[in-house]
């Protein structure tokens, strides 16, 4: 914050329910977190790796029941553990704007002058909904829509626009001598899709390496070099030997690059596991189940796969994630009618 901020407001940050310094949502022993330190830097999954990974839950071949049971049995863990267990029920984003009222309150504040960025817009827009007399100056900065289902909608603009992306990449790549890819584009994608799905039943390898790269894996590389961070050229590099010759060497070394958890200490791995419980935590919080069955969710992901071949999908695993979960929100998301 620059100093012509600093000196006219005191700054105050905190800790949302659930995670930090706030009682944490806690789904693990303190042996099961060093156990998991020592697997990561063999390169093995461990208990919680297996909480914390998202292949299960947003992997296209995941069914909708076995994200309930993943949901399901994440839950027991984390009211076994967790000091707290009735938090569960209480990290929803609503429960948090009641929190930053209090806040207010305890510094003696008529009014809340409030900076959010990203989530933290949601939960400025939910203070300003709850607490209209209460509002004071209020920056939103890369809002989320309140509107929308926090992770549905969501996921369903994002693969739209990423499939948009991804399109482009193979045009460009198929204007290149060396593009592994062919036929039309939409034959292209479809091609690619192929491939990645299979890498959960045939995984690329390396010589000289234990490390290999699975579906979730390649869908995450390739959504960084397509999407977030375009870098058409390298991305190219990689898939032409992993799908010509089944060589994943350059995508293991993009993925080891990137990958800071064989030098993470327990605290660090605490805290992101503890994050990426506690954000799905606080999604299924804010959305009410919308019910229909796990063969229905089946369906509605298939669907959307035909549509999006390659990021398609998934859309609705949060939701069957959240079912397993169980602990739900009442209110529906809504616009936000506060007045600017």
């Amino acid at each position: 914050m620059p100093e012509s901020l600093r000196t006219g407001y005191d700054m105050i940050g905190f800790d949302p329910r659930g995670v930090g310094q706030s009682t944490p949502i806690t789904c693990w022993t303190d042996d099961e977190v060093n156990q998991h330190l020592t697997d990561t830097k063999n390169g093995k999954s461990s208990t919680l790796s297996e909480i914390m990974a998202t292949d299960a839950v947003f992997s296209k071949d995941s069914s909708a029941q076995e994200r309930i049971d993943r949901g399901a049995s994440n839950a027991a863990r984390c009211a076994k553990h967790s000091q707290v267990p009735e938090l569960l029920d209480h990290v929803g984003t609503r429960d948090v704007a009641r929190d930053l009222d209090v806040l207010r309150a305890t510094n003696g504040n008529a009014t809340l002058n409030y900076l959010g960025i990203s989530y933290g817009t949601y939960i400025g827009a939910l203070y300003a909904d709850l607490f209209p007399g209460r509002v004071g100056r209020t920056v939103l900065d890369s809002a989320m829509d309140p509107s929308k289902r926090s992770s549905d909608e969501v996921r369903i603009e994002q693969n739209t626009f990423y499939e948009g992306v991804l399109r482009q990449y193979v045009e460009h790549c198929q204007a290149q001598s060396a593009c592994p890819l062919s036929g039309s584009t939409d034959e292209a994608v479809a091609q690619l899709a192929a491939f990645v799905d299979g890498l959960d039943k045939n995984p690329l390898t390396a010589p000289d390496s234990d490390t290999t790269i699975n579906t979730q894996d390649a869908t995450v590389i390739i959504q960084e070099l397509a999407v977030a961070q375009p870098d058409w050229e390298t991305l190219t590099a990689m898939l032409t030997p992993a799908m010509t010759n089944h060589d994943g060497t350059l995508m293991i070394k993009a993925q080891q690059g990137s990958n800071k958890s064989s030098t993470m200490t327990a605290k660090a791995a605490i805290s992101v596991a503890n994050t990426m419980v506690a954000s799905a935590a606080v999604i299924c919080n804010d959305t009410p189940d919308t019910g229909g069955t796990a063969s229905e969710l089946d369906a509605q992901a298939a669907a959307e796969e035909k549509t999006y071949p390659f990021f398609g999908g998934t859309s609705n695993a949060m939701e069957a994630y959240c079912r397993g979960w169980g602990n739900r929100g009442q209110t529906p998301p809504q616009k936000t009618h506060a007045k600017g």
